[in-house]
């Protein structure tokens, strides 16, 4: 067997998976609920109209998950949005702290999304921002879910809108 060399072995490679739409869809919702509290997910199970909201505001963040400057823009557009939302019905000073504290950082961000679509602007500094916002993303929608699930539960309860103005 001098001078003969074992044949190559040649590892198979997986062919890249075909996206159909709605797959990629729920992979992208799958990938920003994953970081959702228990209890934030229970709490979409168990309440359909809440589900049905929380559903639109991830179809909404979803339709912009791009790492274009303009899809952060949006993004960051519908987070603020939340952020308002927790706001006028923070419940006591740490929720409204925490709204506030989030709203400076969508400034940040919103700001930095406009530098990165001036040229000279690297893809590293895209991503790195991109990542930033998915953070902002993930921790905003928890609470946004959380809190519209305590406002529906005074509701039902006969206590009426929750917030700083009650």
């Amino acid at each position: 067997m001098a001078g003969k060399t074992s044949p190559r072995v040649q590892t198979a490679k997986t062919p890249p998976r075909a996206k159909s739409a709605g797959s990629g869809k729920a992979v992208g919702i799958a990938v920003m609920v994953a970081p959702l509290a228990i209890d934030a997910l229970k709490k979409l199970l168990e309440n359909p109209d809440l589900a049905k909201r929380a559903q639109q505001q991830f179809d909404r963040l979803l339709k912009h998950s791009g790492d274009s400057s303009a899809d952060m823009l949006e993004t960051v557009k519908v987070l603020r949005e939340q952020v308002d939302y927790l706001v006028g019905s923070a419940d006591d000073e740490r929720e409204a702290t925490r709204a506030a504290t989030w709203s400076k950082q969508l400034e940040q961000c919103e700001r930095a999304a406009r530098l990165v679509s001036a040229p000279g602007a690297t893809r590293k500094e895209r991503r790195a921002l991109k990542k930033r916002i998915a953070a902002l993303r993930s921790e905003i929608l928890e609470a946004f879910i959380v809190e519209q699930q305590e406002d529906a539960d005074a509701a039902q309860s006969g206590e009426g809108p929750r917030g700083r103005g009650d």
